[in-house]
């Protein structure tokens, strides 16, 4: 094995290896992956372990698990239970030490081994359990019917609550069947937030942060990367722009009357959630009628781009779009862009070889590093995710990263791109407040 942990790490491998629940919530680019698997190594040549299951992100299990037990020399068999059915059976087949699986694929997984009366795994770790943070999501049911199956578990992610503390729920009783905060989500709600009239949205009570926090500081590890290496500076830079008062006019009547009329077509939103995706759309410059056709309603923000791209005079720029229309537009404009869905195109980045290339946050996230391609992002069109947000933002401002990040947010005034941002901001602190607290029990 080449692995040398750093002491950081050391703590997180020597962590999973002395208890069998085990929350690692560790800051994005402080590297989970090698200590995890190191701590595997160790608990296969103790004998406490017969068989492990990996579950993660589509991408990170095809190639981010297998890249860190290639990279480091792991004594460690793995098969990929990934792609057709066929090719999984045939995986899972395999006599290995672990099965690597993604996680869209693990209620497949339970109901075939179901079927088949047999739980080979004793050990269990999900990488980014922020995945598995809706309780109702069939992936949660899945593993949560195998649960009393599995000796270990472990659970990686940087970003346990993108939303609200709501979210912990789940993922501790993947670990725990509910010791800490209760069997039931509707109990766990009820003690430790406040609804509204209608039951839709829920606030936390005072005080009940601190004691979430003190009921399950004992499974978890916290590490911020601020705290162990350290890393240039990263600058947030909103680029403001003003639309013209028809522009304007256009987007208060659609958020008034949830209802607008364009040369030729008609926009219509048929809820408040509908209504968020069309005023979103609208500030990024383009709303999409019934159809999934899209229609141009200002240029600023592609203007703004325009003068970013030329101020970053010949160094590298990643470009977030969250919208098929986002991707479209900014291709007119900039045609020689690269997708970074394209063949070679992370490779090609972090050579320098692309100047300008465009992703989406939600295929450009876990586990991918693009830090030797660049130090500048510019988000197009903003995210209510906070977990896309940072993850996006981490690609680049992480190990390995010689200089300053910037991070350009543009922003169309009087939209709901600003309500968007304090939302964001307002999550972050959320998770900062969680992370901090636990940190200081360590």
């Amino acid at each position: 094995m080449n692995f040398t942990p750093y002491d950081y790490q050391q703590k997180i491998k020597d962590e999973v290896v002395k208890k069998n629940e085990v929350l690692e919530l560790v800051d994005m680019g402080l590297g989970k992956t090698a200590p995890t698997l190191q701590a595997i190594e160790t608990l296969f040549y103790q004998c406490m372990i017969c068989r492990v299951l990996i579950v993660a992100p589509l991408r990170v299990a095809k190639h981010v698990w297998p890249a860190e037990i290639e990279k480091w020399g792991f004594n460690l068999s793995y098969a990929s239970v990934l792609g057709t059915q066929k090719a999984r059976l045939k995986a899972l087949a395999q006599e290995t030490q672990l099965h690597i699986i993604n996680v869209d694929n693990i209620k497949w997984l339970v109901e075939h081994q179901i079927k088949q009366k047999c739980w080979p795994w004793d050990m269990v770790v999900i990488d980014e359990s922020s995945g598995f943070k809706n309780w109702s999501s069939l992936r949660f049911k899945a593993m949560k019917k195998v649960l009393k199956r599995v000796d270990r578990m472990v659970l990686l992610t940087g970003t346990p609550t993108p939303n609200s503390l709501l979210e912990l729920w789940s993922q501790v009783y993947l670990l725990d069947s509910g010791k800490r905060l209760g069997t039931a989500v509707t109990r766990y709600r009820e003690k430790y937030f406040n609804s509204d009239y209608m039951g839709y949205n829920w606030t936390i009570k005072p005080g009940a942060e601190v004691e979430i926090y003190k009921l399950i500081e004992d499974l978890t590890i916290t590490m911020k990367s601020e705290d162990y290496i350290t890393l240039p500076e990263c600058i947030h830079i909103d680029v403001p722009v003003t639309l013209g008062k028809a522009q304007l006019k256009l987007l208060k009547k659609l958020e008034k009357q949830f209802f607008l009329e364009l040369e030729n077509v008609d926009i219509e939103a048929c809820n408040s959630a509908v209504l968020a995706g069309k005023l979103l759309q609208g500030a990024s410059g383009a709303v999409y009628d019934t159809e999934k056709n899209y229609h141009e309603i200002h240029d600023k923000k592609l203007e703004a781009l325009k003068e970013l791209l030329e101020e970053a005079a010949g160094e590298n720029v990643i470009v977030v779009y969250n919208l098929i229309s986002d991707r479209e537009r900014i291709l007119k404009w900039f045609p020689h862009a690269v997708n970074i869905k394209e063949e070679g195109a992370i490779d090609a980045w972090n050579r320098s070889e692309i100047p300008l290339m465009i992703c989406n946050p939600k295929s450009a996230g876990h586990g991918l590093n693009l830090q030797s391609g660049g130090n500048i992002i510019i988000w197009f069109s903003l995210t209510w995710s906070l977990e896309f947000w940072l993850q996006m933002n981490k690609r680049i401002h992480r190990t390995g990263q010689l200089k300053p990040v910037r991070i350009y947010r543009i922003i169309a005034e009087q939209t709901i791109d600003r309500r968007v941002l304090g939302v964001l901001e307002g999550k972050q602190k959320t998770q900062d407040a969680l992370i901090d607290y636990l940190k200081e029990k360590q």
